[in-house]
């Protein structure tokens, strides 16, 4: 899978799919390979094909938040903010420890109008030991929440 993340983050999508599909054709029951190919469809911006390839993942390994989180996410940029919820809380279930998954929930609540929601789920990630990455982009959702 080294060569496909070097395509993608070369920005040549393209060929990183081509690989993704040669590893799925040898060996179609890797999980890691559909939520990969998932990933950068994602990037791409093809949704469909994003949300399709987590549900394979997903189908594979029924324990991978991680997957839950991305086609969440995918679902919310489709607009569609329950299946999105739905499936961040899925991933909060599996892995409750899992920052992302909070975050990402929080996002869609917001979108939501679900205020309160949102502020426990950014706040659940600051109690979190997550990355400062993520601690700063709840504690920057948070205030604008508090602006509000």
């Amino acid at each position: 899978m080294l060569a496909q993340r070097v395509y993608a983050d070369k920005g040549d999508l393209d060929h990183a799919i081509a690989d993704y599909d040669q590893a799925i054709a040898l060996k179609p029951d890797f999980a890691d390979v559909y939520y990969n190919r998932g990933n950068t469809y994602a990037v791409k911006g093809d949704l469909d094909h994003a949300v399709a390839d987590y549900d394979q993942a997903i189908a594979l390994k029924p324990d991978y938040a991680e997957a839950y989180v991305n086609r969440g996410a995918a679902y919310d940029e489709k607009g569609d903010l329950a299946r999105a919820i739905a499936d961040f809380d899925q991933a909060i279930a599996l892995k409750p420890d899992f920052g992302p998954a909070y975050y990402n929930r929080g996002l869609a609540y917001v979108q939501a109008g679900e205020k309160d929601k949102a502020i426990a789920d950014f706040t659940k990630v600051l109690d979190l030991s997550t990355g400062p990455q993520l601690r700063q982009k709840a504690e920057e959702e948070l205030q604008a929440l508090r602006v509000r």
